[in-house]
């Protein structure tokens, strides 16, 4: 029996977004993301509905401002749930997500590093596109050594995502996704060969 899908933004208190932006302490702010998680988890099947464009919007301003690393945890876990819940109703919004969870995959605190590959995963695997993979390729031409590396291991958790070889997506990006990957193991850095 398929689970049916669930309207869950309906479930949250009237004005989540500009509430969670305008919230001062940085444990209010992750205490708001949580509802959305538990919403997330308590519902295998979302239903896409209007309004993820202002969730979507809430992420994106807490992965690029907010300065607590457990929030932006926070942020990247819902992305990624949402992504796997909602599946390719939310690519769209996953193209302005993305990017900035590359970047994060900058990142040294093993916690928010754990939750934004964890959420890249989710998205490049229930959210594949073009733009996605572009994106993780991105990653790979980073200057910084742990993107490169974490992009690389991205790249081979997604070889290993069923139906995603040959699937037309991959078709159309991997050679130019296997050329960047090419290009790290040759690089002259040994830690990331």
């Amino acid at each position: 029996a398929t689970a049916e899908a669930e309207e869950i933004l309906r479930k949250l208190p009237s004005g989540w977004n500009d509430k969670v932006a305008s919230l001062a302490k940085w444990q209010e702010r992750k205490g708001e993301l949580e509802k959305l998680t538990e919403l997330c988890r308590k519902f295998p099947v979302v239903k896409y509905e209007g309004g993820y464009q202002a969730v979507q919007a809430t992420l994106c301003r807490l992965l690029k401002t907010d300065a607590n690393a457990q929030v932006q945890g926070e942020a990247a876990q819902v992305a990624g749930l949402l992504a796997q819940r909602i599946g390719k109703e939310f690519e769209k919004h996953t193209r302005q997500i993305l990017p900035l969870l590359m970047v994060k995959l900058r990142e040294k605190n093993a916690g928010l590093l754990r939750h934004v590959t964890k959420a890249v995963d989710e998205i490049l695997t229930f959210c594949p596109s073009e733009a996605g993979f572009d994106c993780l390729k991105s990653a790979l031409g980073d200057k910084n050594p742990a993107a490169k590396k974490e992009g690389c291991l991205a790249v081979s958790r997604a070889l290993k995502t069923e139906g995603l070889v040959g699937a037309p997506v991959w078709e159309k990006v991997a050679k130019s996704l296997l050329g960047a990957v090419r290009a790290v193991a040759v690089d002259p850095d040994k830690a990331l060969r």
